[in-house]
């Protein structure tokens, strides 16, 4: 059986649909997204939005491409990134562990 490289380095993706608007999403490798997560803080440990939506906007959301601005509500963007984080970050199926 040949290995997926795509899945095995986790570029698999996903469609969600937020307030109506499907969007297709796909995976960054675990290190990617720790990484990720590591530099998006300033130095107290907070997160700094601007700079992890910013790498979602690039890099995570691949159809159609979005940004700041192709939003009018704030909790848009919010129900948005809080899809994208629980793609990047939820467990996969048992058969994928492999």
């Amino acid at each position: 059986e040949t290995m997926n490289i795509r899945k095995a380095f986790g570029f698999e993706q996903t469609e969600i649909e937020v307030r109506g608007q499907k969007y297709k999403l796909q995976n960054i490798p675990f290190r990617t997204f720790y990484k990720l997560q590591e530099d998006s803080k300033d130095q107290y440990g907070n997160p700094k939005a601007t700079e992890m939506y910013d790498y979602i906007f690039k890099n995570v959301i691949i159809e159609p491409k979005v940004n700041w601005e192709n939003f009018e509500e704030i909790e848009e963007i919010e129900e948005l990134m809080q899809e994208c984080l629980t793609f990047l970050t939820r467990k996969k199926p048992l058969q994928e562990q492999e």
